[in-house]
């Protein structure tokens, strides 16, 4: 008998349309990537929660679940806004919650041995789409633009705007399935893994952080109409942080289901 939760992502998965931050594709690929950095006991640990279903085939629910009724009060877990020029720990945490504390809180809930089926299920579906979005950097963006859902424009006489060409447009045009991105993206240089493994939950959000100054700054492409120029300075960032959103979540699922404590991964 399927579940409530499951019930409610089946329903709202047929309710929507053009919602999914990285895009249906992207979060994909985060999944594809993860799934081949897992150990071997996180590999067994997912499918005795989610039984054959993968991490790419979970990865877009929560993006269909936050405009259930059910799952409404989720839809700020997707971001995390700081003002320009402040740091995440100088700010008040929001009593709706946010990507960072979402993102602490489902792991938590993985790691507890007491947690039922459905609440592990739950919290896998999350924390693989949350540790995706944390990886855009306008999902840590600023809140007086909305991370940049105000900034609006035309893309080939349609109307869209600077959040949703992030999310999509950059990973759309390159025509590949979410196996095919993941066996490019895993081709590139390897070196700098072993690093990525090691960082923490907030140096991810900070390097996120840390991109939006030039991706405001070479804005002035599009503003001039060379939509083109905007997407040769976009792949390489979108490539790279989709890679990253992989192996780390990789390694913070290994982190989650071996005897480590998680206190290094979340000092916030």
């Amino acid at each position: 008998m399927r579940s409530t939760f499951w019930l409610v992502v089946i329903v709202a998965a047929g309710l929507t349309q053009n919602l999914w931050a990285w895009g249906l594709i992207g979060h994909r690929v985060i999944g594809e990537i993860a799934t081949r950095q897992l150990s071997l006991v996180s590999i067994q640990n997912i499918r005795n929660i989610i039984g054959k279903e993968s991490l790419a085939q979970i990865a877009n629910f929560p993006d269909e679940m936050k405009i259930s009724e059910t799952y409404s009060s989720t839809a700020p877990w997707h971001y995390v806004n700081v003002m320009e020029g402040k740091k995440y720990q100088e700010g008040p945490i929001s009593d709706k919650g946010d990507l960072l504390q979402a993102i602490k809180a489902q792991s938590l809930i993985l790691k507890d041995k007491k947690a039922t089926p459905e609440k592990k299920r739950q919290a896998l579906t999350f924390l693989v789409h949350f540790v995706g979005d944390l990886h855009q950097p306008l999902h840590n963006g600023y809140g007086a633009d909305s991370g940049g859902n105000a900034i609006k424009f035309k893309l080939g006489g349609v109307e869209t705007n600077f959040h949703a060409f992030w999310d999509n447009e950059v990973i759309d045009r390159q025509k590949l399935s979410a196996s095919e991105y993941a066996n490019f993206l895993m081709n590139l240089d390897d070196k700098e893994y072993g690093q990525w493994k090691k960082s923490t939950v907030l140096q991810w959000h900070e390097e996120s952080r840390a991109l939006l100054s030039s991706m405001y700054g070479q804005k002035s492409s599009i503003d001039a109409g060379d939509i083109g120029k905007y997407l040769r300075f976009s792949r390489p960032i979108v490539d790279r942080q989709l890679l990253l959103a992989g192996i780390r979540l990789a390694a913070l699922l290994d982190d989650i289901f071996s005897e480590k404590e998680l206190k290094d991964r979340f000092n916030y």
